[in-house]
């Protein structure tokens, strides 16, 4: 960012022991960044995302998408995928229409941003993944509070190919573990 204000970014942290694994960071833009990793079943793409907020203009959250499109369309097909960000969109308790992609566990009232995450994770085959677990206590799934307090909400997800079904749980882990 050019005017020194701390409004956006992406990073991907990778553990020391990993990242000999590691084959390709590309940094798209502040918004958007993708690292490719050998495993031992082939290569997986991680996508961290950093979604524009409700209150940006809706020009600004569709480009958002479409090149958030076009770095998938890039991924190889055969590559696990993962997308992982702050989408600032809640996924809602109601599946209709959404239920490969929405577990039964969504969180919140749906927004703009809500349906703008969901008609990309269904028109990609994407599961988001923490709404397809239950979070026991309740207080493991929120990743968003209220400067006033009173409100949480769960707005960092994790968008997965349904063709992978490789994860046994999700949910939110406060502060960075060691790396």
């Amino acid at each position: 960012m050019s005017n020194g204000d701390h409004l956006q970014g992406v990073a991907i942290g990778i553990s020391s022991k990993l990242q000999p694994s590691v084959v390709e960071v590309t940094p798209v833009d502040e918004r958007i960044m993708r690292v490719r990793m050998k495993h031992t079943l082939g290569f997986m793409s991680l996508v961290a995302v950093y979604a524009p907020t409700d209150v940006r203009k809706t020009e600004e959250k569709e480009m958002f998408y479409a090149k958030l499109d076009s770095v998938l369309d890039q991924c190889p097909p055969r590559d696990t995928l993962i997308v992982l960000g702050d989408f600032n969109a809640t996924t809602g308790t109601v599946r209709d229409g959404y239920e490969l992609c929405v577990g039964p566990h969504g969180s919140g009232t749906r927004n703009i941003n809500s349906s703008l995450l969901l008609n990309f994770a269904r028109s990609r085959r994407l599961r988001i993944a923490g709404s397809w677990y239950q979070q026991r206590p309740e207080l493991h799934r929120w990743t968003w509070y209220s400067n006033a307090g009173g409100v949480a909400k769960e707005i960092d997800h994790i968008p997965v190919s349904t063709r992978w079904r490789i994860l046994q749980n999700c949910r939110p882990v406060q502060g960075l573990p060691e790396c």
